[in-house]
């Protein structure tokens, strides 16, 4: 089992509602593709960082970023939509 951290954050906003059209057609592309259509980032830390420091930072970016919050579901109608949690946990490996 991998070693790692959970993560509490917790911000501004929450809710359901529609997808934005820049949502609508990344969703698109997904669908065309068949498979997800990761966005990733590389960060490099100065030598000494912790685990705790990694989390520190994590929390910080969740909690400040709705954009890291948000996740997509089906709506009842069979629609897309997004879905904003104010606050939650994450799992840092």
């Amino acid at each position: 089992m991998a070693e790692g951290l959970v993560v509490a954050f917790s911000g501004e906003g929450s809710g359901t509602a529609d997808l934005s059209w820049g949502q609508q057609t990344v969703w698109r592309g997904i669908e065309a593709r068949g498979t997800p259509i990761w966005l990733t980032g590389v960060e490099q830390f100065r030598d000494g960082t912790t685990m705790d420091d990694v989390a520190a930072t994590m929390s910080f970016l969740m909690s400040r970023h709705q954009s890291l919050r948000t996740r997509l579901r089906r709506g009842g109608d069979g629609r897309m939509q997004q879905f904003l949690v104010s606050s939650g946990t994450a799992w840092l490996e």
